[in-house]
């Protein structure tokens, strides 16, 4: 099974495995990092590690949620430093990526999984457009 890691600013890590939780269940090897205010780049480094430790897989995928930010960029040095196990650094994560890769840990080698992930993510974006044919609204004042 592919290890997952969701790390990002604040509490969104904790909120959005909290959804996960809500929809699929309770899910073995996914571990949340959060980044909150006031904690400093060694400390977060310290979280990425531990967890790559304790996830206890070959295989790592973090999913972070700004590519740029602090957790994506030092989730990004520790995989090019780890050579003890395969680790993919994906951005912009969104519920319909963090559900798929934990779904689809066990069907598809980590490879495949950041490209169906991936996918996943922009198919869960949608607009919603107001089919209705022009239709006028009258307004009555009181006057």
């Amino acid at each position: 099974m592919i290890g997952l890691i969701v790390v990002g600013h604040g509490i969104f890590p904790e909120g959005i495995l909290s959804s996960v939780k809500l929809i699929a269940g309770e899910q073995e090897k996914v571990i949340g990092i959060n980044f909150e205010s006031g904690q400093g780049s060694d400390l977060l480094k310290e979280n990425i590690e531990n967890a790559i430790d304790n996830i206890n897989t070959d295989e790592v995928l973090i999913l972070a949620d700004l590519a740029g930010g602090s957790p994506f960029n030092m989730s990004v040095i520790i995989s090019e430093k780890r050579k003890d196990k395969k680790i993919k650094v994906i951005s912009g994560m969104n519920l319909p990526m963090v559900l798929e890769a934990t779904l689809s840990r066990d069907v598809y080698d980590i490879d495949d999984l950041v490209d169906v992930i991936k996918n996943s993510g922009i198919k869960g974006i949608k607009e919603y457009k107001n089919n209705r044919i022009n239709q006028s609204v009258e307004y009555d004042d009181g006057i």
